[in-house]
């Protein structure tokens, strides 16, 4: 089945150049500014996003923060395009979920190289460091209550990542249960703190963009929810025994299976 592409952008010649250069390998969808983009993405949900920042009635941060809350989106990556080449803006495109943020004019085959590189490794990347989160259950297609408190847990977590005031007392509502309950049932089914496995699950997806998505440390830092690089990269040494630096420019595929 044929990928699904989402192109959102207001210059109308860009837009058409972009849908011709993707249209032979995606289902490609197009939209002229953020709230049809947001429209079009929950009407087809594209399996990636091209969007510019700078467009009329909704920028492209906005409609990117919009997709980030929403469960049913928050998956989706987004690839930023901008005139601004300034580090602020490029922080806050990635902190409203972009991955990756191309400047303007841009080259095109390095377009298509970025977005097929998502394509291909979005699957394997997330399977890479869920699966060292929760084991993947076995014994037929049922799934013990504990094991889908265990997956909606990890769920949830996953989506609050990015957000830096994120607190785990916001669990409760959403698996209605009391905090202290969530506390001793994880520890029951796992034997470690829930506030240590959330660190650990933090800093494994942040090691992953650094290692293999060739994010900065920083940038790294910021996607998984550390507003302060230097405590991030304090808390990564103490969890990995190196400091993160140490892991860029790894080739793909050493990344972290040996940390």
């Amino acid at each position: 089945m044929q990928k699904k592409l989402l192109i959102v952008e207001d210059n109308e010649k860009l837009l058409n150049s972009m849908t011709a250069l993707f249209e032979d390998y995606f289902v490609v969808y197009e939209a002229t500014n953020g709230v049809e983009g947001l429209e079009k993405c929950r009407l087809n949900v594209p399996d990636i996003i091209i969007s510019d920042i700078m467009m009329p009635k909704m920028d492209g941060i906005e409609m990117s923060a919009k997709l980030q809350k929403n469960e049913h989106t928050t998956h989706i990556p987004i690839v930023l395009l901008t005139a601004k080449k300034t580090s602020k803006n490029k922080i806050l495109g990635l902190r409203t979920g972009a991955i990756e943020y191309i400047n303007k004019p841009f080259n095109i085959n390095e377009l298509v190289l970025k977005v097929n590189n998502i394509i291909t490794r979005g699957d394997r990347l997330i399977l890479k460091y869920k699966n060292d989160l929760i084991s993947t259950p076995k014994g037929g297609p049922g799934k013990s209550q504990d094991e889908i408190f265990l997956e909606k847990l990890v769920g949830l977590v996953e989506n609050q990542m990015i957000n830096p005031d994120f607190k785990l007392e916001n669990l409760s509502s959403d698996l209605n249960m009391s905090y202290s309950a969530i506390y001793r049932k994880f520890q029951a089914l796992t034997g470690k703190k829930i506030v240590d496995f959330v660190r650990t699950m933090r800093l494994k997806k942040a090691a992953i963009l650094i290692a293999d998505c060739n994010y900065s440390v920083s940038e790294a830092a910021f996607l998984v929810g550390f507003n302060d690089p230097k405590y991030f990269s304090k808390c990564f040494k103490k969890e990995f025994g190196k400091n993160p630096r140490r892991l860029k420019g790894k080739v793909e595929g050493s990344g972290v299976s040996d940390l």
